[in-house]
């Protein structure tokens, strides 16, 4: 349904959060959901939107206290292009019926509140400390590549490895699910990609409803529960006996753990450790904002983001800059990566795998060993293959949001 907007109109914006982010605000409904960067101005506007003023005594209103000129009017059309109109004129714009928000009495939320307390993050903190003490005292107890062939068989190893790794993903997604419930935020597990890789992503866009201190938590919930697991297969490994299979499989376990801790901290990538320094710097969209700089950097793309750029924050474009520094570092160290060793890698190893599985009969061991391999090749590409249309599909609707408010 079409409304027209006008300076006589009415609206109600009165659903939306406000949460200072330095010089400017977010904005959004935390039940779509839906957030946008928008300077002080906006704020004021959003603030006297009670459905009785009229969009023309909002700006006068303004511009009488503030001294401020403001185009309402062009403000509010694009808030309803981007579905955060609660209503025009009386008219209903938001349909909360067909959304669905975090219960507050559901089990989710109960044990998301007792599993992130605040007692509970401290002893999270302590558990990274012990982790530490003991590597530093103990330094047997770091992983080994020699670590992850417990089995033999090239194969066997792998499905081991992968049911381990998919384990381990769940319970760190599992972390961040019930830590953003438990603040009242709807959430959702999908697959997306990072640069060429497979990521399994918790969306937990709602977290910018709350204040910058309380997302901390949520941000960092799965490496919380990663360092738990880590830990115990550390106490495992001083308690066992040594060359026995739960030793081994402990060791197997934390150098799984132990990597998926450290690849956090590959924040170029937009990992957990990312969206904790777009919190702390203030960003909008860190990663984007990186972008933008370098692409009014490059001949080609400059007077297409020359203008995207100017328009940015000073304290966004001083995070941008840094930040593209660590982004063309580890983008040209990870494409190095995969040319000299992990494409090669695959190749060879895939190459292996199919003549295992050509050369050899039905019921020998080599055959399902090259199998094995196969399938889990051809499972991953699956998954790539559903990342991709999901972030696709997330640029389409990206693009059509900016082009209903303007932006090209």
């Amino acid at each position: 349904m079409n409304h027209e907007i006008h300076s006589e109109s009415r609206a109600v914006l009165a659903h939306l959060t406000i949460q200072q982010e330095g010089q400017e605000y977010t904005i959004g409904d935390p039940l779509i959901p839906k957030f946008i960067r928008v300077p002080e101005p906006a704020v004021l506007v959003i603030e006297l939107a009670d459905g009785k003023r009229t969009l023309h005594d909002i700006k006068e209103l303004i511009q009488q206290e503030k001294g401020i000129d403001v185009n309402v009017v062009d403000f509010v059309t694009k808030l309803l292009a981007l579905g955060l109109v609660f209503s025009i004129d009386g008219r209903k714009i938001v349909d909360y019926d067909t959304i669905q928000a975090p219960r507050q009495e559901s089990w989710q939320v109960k044990v998301g509140r007792i599993l992130f307390h605040k007692w509970m993050a401290r002893l999270y903190m302590m558990n990274v400390v012990v982790i530490i003490l003991l590597y530093a005292f103990n330094p047997s107890l770091l992983p080994h590549f020699r670590d992850a062939f417990l089995l033999n068989g090239i194969g066997a190893n792998a499905l081991l490895i992968f049911v381990i790794s998919s384990i381990q993903i769940v319970i760190h997604e599992c972390g961040h699910f019930f830590a953003a419930v438990s603040r009242g935020v709807k959430t959702n597990i999908r697959f997306s990609i990072r640069y060429v890789f497979v990521a399994v992503e918790t969306q937990m866009t709602g977290l910018w409803a709350h204040p910058k201190k309380k997302r901390y938590l949520p941000y960092l919930a799965g490496m919380a529960w990663d360092c738990t697991l880590l830990l115990i297969c550390l106490l495992v490994q001083l308690s066992a006996i040594e060359s026995t299979f739960v030793f081994e499989l402990s060791r197997l376990i934390a150098l799984a753990l132990f990597f998926s801790v450290l690849s956090q901290f590959l924040f170029f990538l937009r990992t957990d450790v990312y969206y904790v320094v777009v919190n702390w710097t203030n960003s909008a969209n860190l990663h984007q904002s990186s972008k933008t700089f370098l692409r009014s950097r490059v001949p080609y793309k400059r007077e297409e983001s020359k203008g995207q750029w100017e328009r940015m924050p000073s304290g966004e474009k001083r995070a941008a800059k840094v930040f593209s520094f660590f982004y063309i570092f580890g983008i040209a160290t990870l494409t190095f990566i995969l040319i000299a060793f992990t494409i090669p890698a695959s190749v060879t190893g895939l190459s292996m795998a199919f003549h295992q599985v050509a050369d050899f009969a039905f019921d020998s061991v080599s055959f399902w060993d090259g199998a094995i391999i196969l399938l889990l090749m051809l499972l991953r590409l699956s998954l790539y293959v559903i990342g991709a249309k999901n972030v696709f599909r997330n640029r389409k609707i990206r693009k059509r949001e900016l082009k209903a408010i303007g932006v090209r």
